[in-house]
């Protein structure tokens, strides 16, 4: 019984930080680019925990599963500023996570190249690295944004109303002509 609490304490101890993430905020979609090819984008909100005693610098994000053939883009890994909204990175901005305490974290990854499936709810494993190289997975499930080119889908369709009514109330005008054709 103390080999196994020992471990424990062990295995937690290497811990530095916890990702928590905010489901209804992670996402993914693939877009056509100008030059023919696709670029798959995976977006998460996440809250992370520092756990250590000292300030957590947040470095990068990738993309463990699904595993998507291409190129990795340039990407984005921001953290909220204490005691503000606004969003920085940590080697610009200098942005980090004071220790013990919890901020939420945005990240973009942008991979050149399409995965297998291709909508609704998919299951993916994102791995955040830290400035001194401690790397943490996060599992979740992340929901698609494309919306196919049969049918819009009822969130699209509801901004364009949102859109229209906005600018009506706003503007004497009438909505422009190539706004009905949503």
């Amino acid at each position: 019984m103390r080999a196994w609490l020992a471990r424990k304490a062990a295995s937690e101890a290497r811990v530095k930080f916890i990702v928590t993430p905010i489901e209804h905020q992670c996402f993914w979609g693939v877009s056509k680019q100008v030059d023919g090819s696709v670029v798959t984008q995976v977006s998460g909100h996440f809250m992370v925990k520092n756990r250590t005693a000292s300030a957590l610098q947040l470095m990068a994000a990738r993309l463990i599963a699904p595993r998507i053939k291409g190129e990795v883009l340039p990407g984005l890994l921001t953290m909220q500023a204490v005691g503000s909204r606004m969003h920085g990175t940590a080697w610009v901005s200098g942005h980090s996570i004071p220790a013990q305490a919890a901020l939420p974290v945005a990240a973009t990854i942008l991979i050149r190249g399409a995965p297998a499936q291709k909508f609704g709810m998919m299951n993916a494993t994102i791995e955040i690295t830290d400035a001194d190289a401690n790397k943490e997975r996060v599992r979740l499930k992340i929901r698609c944004i494309n919306t196919g080119r049969a049918r819009p889908s009822f969130v699209v369709v509801l901004n364009a109303v949102r859109a229209m009514l906005i600018i009506q109330a706003c503007s004497s005008e009438c909505i422009p002509r190539y706004w009905t054709t949503l």
